[in-house]
């Protein structure tokens, strides 16, 4: 192999290495999930009030290793008036969410007091999953 085929080929493994998958998730406040890519589908478990944990929906761990990027936005589950209210999110371990996989979603009213709400996130990462014993033993 040449000297230049043997650059491409590192340069493409490079690049593949960095790669990004994307996915999206629509939520109702109950934690039904009313929309989902299909390039890796997402499924959500609300555990509290207010509280939901993302996963694949084939249980599988998305992003959780490396605090993926995760953006989350309140909808107005199906209501034409905007619901004050915020949102925060954790890809990190260190949550209840941790037996689902560990990405959460933390929804609150306008006074800061956590309360079910609709909402839709993106989730951003290397596109490596896994199942962890938590998972596992949780069925």
């Amino acid at each position: 192999m040449s000297l230049f085929k043997t650059i491409l080929v590192l340069a493409a493994v490079l690049v593949a290495a960095q790669a990004t998958t994307t996915a999206f998730v629509w939520v109702f406040a109950d934690g039904t999930v009313n929309w989902t890519s299909d390039s890796f589908p997402l499924n959500v478990t609300r555990i509290a009030t207010g509280h939901y944990c993302i996963h694949g929906r084939d249980e599988s761990t998305v992003g959780v290793f490396n605090y993926a990027a995760l953006t989350a936005t309140l909808q107005t589950n199906g209501i034409e008036v905007p619901i004050p209210g915020y949102v925060v999110t954790n890809t990190g371990w260190g949550d209840d969410c941790n037996p689902y996989g560990g990405i959460a979603v933390y929804t609150y009213d306008n006074t800061a007091t956590l309360a079910d709400s609709a909402f839709s996130a993106v989730l951003n990462w290397n596109g490596q999953t896994s199942k962890p014993k938590q998972l596992l033993a949780r069925k």
